[in-house]
């Protein structure tokens, strides 16, 4: 009895954010193998021959064949296109020592730049003007498009105490209800 195949290896890990048009190569373990692959978009498997370049998000099944085997398994791999954009800071009047930085989408935004104003605490950076969309070095891009993201600021004189959590405290949050009223007490307790 013939022994079967090796699935088919790709030079690039499945489930993937790849830049538009790069080169993806299969493989099989065995010499001579045959190696046959679809797209999402086609309905009929070809001889793979040469490297596939990837020009947008894709599905790509493949097997391969030998005389002296039994067709490996079928094996699927997954791509999604990483698009590069440019986002401009708006310190709105503070200062900062870089005006934009380019970010790819499904990243991590890296290291933000940290602004300064004079009587004024920097808040975060923000998608809106609304303030309603925070950014971090640690969130992941999901734009589609250039965009200016928005420094927030509050004035020295206008903190308020219950905004000036630090990070380094959890939360543990208790319930208790009296009749129709919901009372929340807040515990910090130090990391």
């Amino acid at each position: 009895p013939k022994i079967k195949l090796e699935p088919v290896i790709a030079s690039i890990r499945s489930n993937s954010y790849v830049l538009k048009n790069i080169s993806l190569e299969l493989y099989s373990k065995e010499e001579d193998s045959v190696i046959y692959f679809k797209t999402n978009e086609t309905d009929e498997y070809q001889i793979y021959n040469e490297p596939l370049i990837i020009e947008q998000d894709i599905v790509i099944t493949t097997f391969a064949t030998h005389d002296d085997y039994k067709n490996s398994d079928l094996v699927s791999y997954t791509y999604f296109l990483s698009y590069t954009y440019t986002i401009t800071f708006d310190s709105d009047g503070g200062c900062i020592d870089i005006l934009s930085k380019e970010v790819r989408t499904n990243e991590k935004y890296g290291k933000l730049p940290l602004p300064n104003k004079d009587n004024f605490i920097f808040k975060g950076w923000f998608l809106n003007q609304q303030y309603s969309i925070l950014i971090t070095d640690e969130s992941i891009v999901n734009i589609s498009e250039n965009t200016t993201v928005y420094a927030k600021w509050i004035h020295e004189s206008k903190k308020d105490k219950n905004e000036t959590i630090e990070q380094n405290y959890t939360f543990s949050w208790i319930h208790f209800k009296k009749k129709k009223n919901i009372k929340i007490l807040l515990f910090l307790n130090a990391a």
